[in-house]
């Protein structure tokens, strides 16, 4: 075999330097999920970033939403085909809403990813409180991460949903909003008190979302019950995702309207946009 130049022996280390940096890239940088619009399925797949970022190399995702600390298991991005503003089918199929759903082997892969990025997760709080969310899977996710970060106690009932038909009595949505907006939201109100009388932001346009001034109650025996939990403490709360923020606003301002927390981080399983 011929012998090497100088040269070239440098050249191929460079080569070999680069293949392994690509082949590094393509394992774990290129992460997302695949969107078939016509059967309404998200597929995980690992050969690009597209939609949202599951990669465990750049995740998770920390930042300031609101003036609040937000870490974030995975990065979402806005799809082509939102409509509202909020988000991508994944979001939807993890939510069951739109009639999208996910496969069962995406979901494992998913899991997977989720459980190596949970663990480079600051390991311990003194209080975890979870928001009761409506899909079961996205209760599963933050069930386990439950378990992953450790916490002296975990609270899974502080928050009480406003009944929908007080949003409107009780005068919680801001004057600032137009006629039109306010149609809008009244309408969607009036929705949800015919369905179950429970008020959430999820059928409320985005855009229209600021102007919900609250949302979230804390039964007074709660507060007695919890306060040696919260007080002086370093809090996690746990969400599914973030769109327009205002349900994790109104769940700290409820908390620090209360208690006296040391810190309050809020967790979540998708980023904002």
């Amino acid at each position: 075999m011929k012998e090497l130049t100088p040269f070239r022996q440098w050249l191929r280390e460079q080569e070999l330097k680069q293949e392994k940096i690509d082949n590094s890239f393509s394992v774990v940088l290129s992460e997302g999920i695949d969107i078939d619009l016509k059967n309404k399925i998200v597929k995980f797949n690992n050969k690009h970033e597209n939609n949202v970022d599951t990669s465990t190399a750049y995740n998770p995702t920390e930042y300031k939403f609101k003036g609040i600390d937000v870490i974030s298991i995975f990065k979402r991005k806005k799809s082509p085909i939102s409509t509202d503003g909020d988000g991508n089918p994944l979001i939807y199929a993890l939510k069951g809403l739109k009639d999208w759903k996910i496969d069962d082997k995406s979901i494992t892969e998913l899991f997977k990813n989720f459980i190596s990025i949970s663990k480079k997760i600051k390991p311990k709080y003194d209080t975890i409180i979870s928001i009761s969310s409506s899909s079961s899977l996205n209760t599963k996710f933050l069930y386990r991460l439950n378990k992953i970060i450790k916490s002296e106690k975990q609270i899974t009932d502080l928050f009480s949903k406003l009944p929908a038909n007080e949003i409107l009595i009780q005068g919680d949505i801001d004057p600032k909003c137009s006629d039109k907006e306010f149609k809008i939201i009244q309408d969607r109100i009036l929705e949800m008190i015919i369905k179950d009388n429970y008020f959430t932001y999820k059928t409320i346009p985005t855009n229209l979302r600021k102007y919900i001034v609250n949302s979230s109650v804390i039964n007074g025996d709660d507060a007695l019950k919890y306060s040696d939990s919260i007080n002086d403490k370093d809090i996690l709360i746990l969400d599914d995702t973030i769109s327009s923020g205002e349900t994790i606003s109104d769940n700290v301002k409820a908390i620090r309207d209360t208690f006296a927390p040391k810190s309050i981080t809020v967790i979540t399983l998708f980023s904002k946009l």
